[in-house]
């Protein structure tokens, strides 16, 4: 009995051992190696497949102009105007200005009726806004005149000036001098400010004569001589600076106040915005798309309103 279970103890692990040098590769010389991994299989390319092109949609014939139009003409009459110069037979010749006499006859036309119609639809005739006749405009002009001395006194109540000058200075007597024709006009309250600490012999004996303490770093200056217009609280504009005539310095005076609002609305306008009235301005051209007014129709209505309620309100 004992003989046995020892026996089958010896078979058990004989059996085990077996089983486990079996799991180990490469441990008997007669074992079959595995077989080599296949190959991949090289797919052949695919064929792209042939691009058909699309036919090209036949290109619309451009339509010709009508005979005599501006459009025919515009394009006719440089040839024939050339073939007559280059060679000016009697036939050539005639068949330019007969053509050339259509293109004149057509101008004509359009403007006996751009004349008609101008003067039948007021707020379409500039004539109404600007005279266009010499004693009509001389009468508009006189009458802006009187409206720039009207702004100009109106300015001596609520401004005045600063003149920079400095004793080297070879153009500040001649800007005086200017200067005091301005006065003559309209007599601002100034003030004579020295630069550079010398006498300046066109300055009035009577004026305010100061020395310069900052004001012309404050303000970068860069010329003598200098005009600033001064306003309460503490505001200015620069006026000039170097060499300008009355004239000029009339007009920079009342564009500067215009700009800055310190003159009435209707003071400003006939004394600075004259040939404004009836102009319409960019805010009101732009409007028009804005609200979707696209039709020639449309548009014309609109152009006729805006610019009668603009003449109307100056």
């Amino acid at each position: 009995m004992k003989a046995r279970f020892l026996q089958g103890i010896a078979t058990l692990a004989c059996l085990l051992w077996a089983s486990q040098a079996a799991a180990e590769p490469g441990w008997f010389w007669y074992q079959i190696p595995p077989p080599p991994p296949p190959k991949p299989r090289i797919l052949p390319k695919p064929v792209p497949k042939p691009v058909v092109a699309k036919p090209k949609p036949p290109v619309p014939r451009k339509k010709s102009p009508p005979p005599l139009s501006v459009q025919w003409i515009r394009v006719e009459l440089p040839k024939l105007r050339d073939a007559a110069i280059n060679n000016p037979s009697t036939k050539n010749v005639t068949q330019y200005l007969s053509v050339q006499k259509v293109m004149f006859d057509k101008a004509q036309n359009f403007a006996e009726k751009f004349v008609q119609v101008a003067n039948t639809n007021p707020v379409l005739n500039y004539s109404n806004f600007v005279p266009r006749s010499n004693d009509a405009n001389s009468e508009f002009n006189t009458y802006i005149a009187w409206n720039k001395q009207h702004a100009l006194q109106y300015l001596t109540h609520h401004v005045g000036m600063w003149v920079f000058v400095k004793h080297d200075c070879p153009f500040c007597n001649l800007q005086l001098r200017q200067y005091r024709h301005l006065l003559q006009q309209a007599h601002f309250k100034t003030i004579y400010i020295d630069v550079n600490g010398g006498s300046v012999s066109g300055v009035p004996k009577n004026a305010v004569f100061v020395k310069d303490h900052g004001q012309a770093k404050l303000l970068h200056l860069v010329e003598t001589p200098s005009i600033v217009m001064v306003y309460p609280p503490d505001n200015f504009a620069i006026i000039s600076q170097g060499y300008q005539v009355m004239a000029s310095l009339e007009q920079n005076l009342l564009a500067d106040a215009s700009y800055l609002h310190l003159l009435p609305k209707k003071m400003s306008e006939w004394s600075e915005n004259a040939y404004e009235r009836g102009v319409l301005t960019t805010h009101e051209i732009h409007a028009a798309s804005k609200a979707g007014i696209t039709s020639p129709q449309a548009i014309s209505r609109y152009i006729e309103i805006q610019t009668a309620a603009r003449a109307k309100n100056w």
